[in-house]
C-alpha cells in the first residue's frame, strides 16, 4: 500500500485514508466510533463510507463522481479521531510502520505532522517557525 502521492490544492491522496482505515480495522473499531471520535457525531460515519467508496473506485482505476474531497482538514480530523480511539502511542506506532512506504520526505513530513499528539503540536510549531521564519 502506498501512503500518499503529491498533495494538490489541500487535497490528500485517498491512499492515506486507506492506510488509516486499515489501522482502524486492525484494532477492531467501527466507522461509527471513528466518526464520533473525529467529529463528535456518529451520524457522520457516512463521510467514512464515502471515503471507502473512493478507495474502491481508486483501486479499480476509476474517478468517483462525488463532490467531497479528502482534504487536509478531513485527514487531520480523522487522525485525531484515531488518536482518541486508540491512543497517541498506538497511532504513533502504526504511523511509523507506514512511513517507510511514503514516496519522499515531503510525504513523510506531512504524515508525521498530521499525526502529532496534541500535547506536542505547540512545541513542534515553534521549532518549525524558528526554522522557516529565521532571518
Amino acid at each position: 500500500m502506498i501512503i500518499m502521492r503529491t498533495m494538490k490544492n489541500g487535497i490528500v491522496n485517498i491512499e492515506v485514508f486507506e492506510a488509516m482505515d486499515t489501522i482502524l480495522e486492525k484494532h477492531g473499531r467501527t466507522a461509527t466510533e471513528w466518526a464520533e471520535a473525529s467529529w463528535d457525531n456518529p451520524k457522520l460515519s457516512s463521510r467514512i463510507s464515502e471515503l471507502r467508496f473512493r478507495v474502491q473506485m481508486n483501486r479499480s482505476g476509476q474517478t468517483p463522481n462525488i463532490g467531497r474531497a479528502f482534504s487536509v482538514k478531513k485527514c487531520a480530523s480523522l487522525i485525531n479521531g484515531l488518536q482518541k480511539l486508540l491512543g497517541d502511542e498506538v497511532v504513533k506506532k502504526e504511523i511509523k510502520k507506514l512511513l517507510d512506504k511514503a514516496k519522499d520526505s515531503t510525504e513523510r513530513m506531512i504524515l508525521m505532522i498530521l499525526s502529532l499528539p496534541k500535547k506536542d503540536k505547540g512545541r513542534i510549531e515553534k521549532i518549525m517557525e524558528a526554522l522557516i521564519l529565521k532571518d
